[in-house]
């Protein structure tokens, strides 16, 4: 075969060339997303009840929760976190499902939540999250800063911050933490004894 290749340059240097654009209008033509839309097959589950001694998340909102959601269908893993305030449940799903599959899960597990019974008044309500990649790149961030007092920035952050879930398209608003800025000079590392 190889002999047919050496002996014949013209039809070896044509192949290659027909080849390569073949090659490079296939790649061409390849769908291609900067994030492409992937369901990692895991939801979230997070109850907040300010207040609450990490003993008593689990006792009275986090076993309970487990309980209803044990049943489940397709499940993994199911690992529960209980601290103060707070209840996260995470369940992970088979990863052979199709997307279909994991919204039904997501479905189920909603409707698990809303059955477990006897969950403290003061407790807020559960949110269930389908952790898809869509949850890890925000569309727009925006930064407030200014020279002027940092109370009045934070408040005009908060005033933002309320207002953007109105909006139609949006999904979620998350602020960070605020973040500090210091300019330090060689002078600050010197120290005199």
């Amino acid at each position: 075969m190889i002999d047919v290749f050496v002996k014949r340059p013209v039809l070896t240097n044509l192949l290659f060339i027909i080849l390569l654009t073949m090659g490079y209008f296939s790649f061409r033509r390849l769908p291609m997303e900067a994030f492409p839309e992937m369901n990692f097959g895991t939801v979230i589950v997070s109850t907040v009840w300010p207040g609450a001694t990490a003993e008593d998340v689990e006792r009275q909102i986090s076993i309970p929760m487990e309980e209803k959601l044990a049943d489940v269908n397709n499940i993994l893993e199911l690992d529960c976190i209980s601290t103060p305030s707070l209840s996260q449940i995470r369940m992970k799903f088979d990863e052979n499902l199709k997307n279909e599959d994991y919204e039904e899960l997501y479905k189920e597990v909603q409707n698990k939540i809303q059955e477990v019974e006897n969950v403290p008044d003061n407790a807020r309500k559960p949110r269930a999250i389908l952790v898809e990649t869509q949850d890890w790149r925000p569309a727009y961030s925006i930064v407030i800063s200014g020279a002027g007092d940092e109370r009045i920035l934070k408040q005009y952050a908060l005033l933002l911050k309320d207002r953007f879930p109105g909006l139609p398209r949006v999904m979620r608003v998350a602020s960070a933490m605020p973040r500090l800025k210091y300019r330090l000079t060689a002078k600050s590392f010197v120290t005199t004894d």
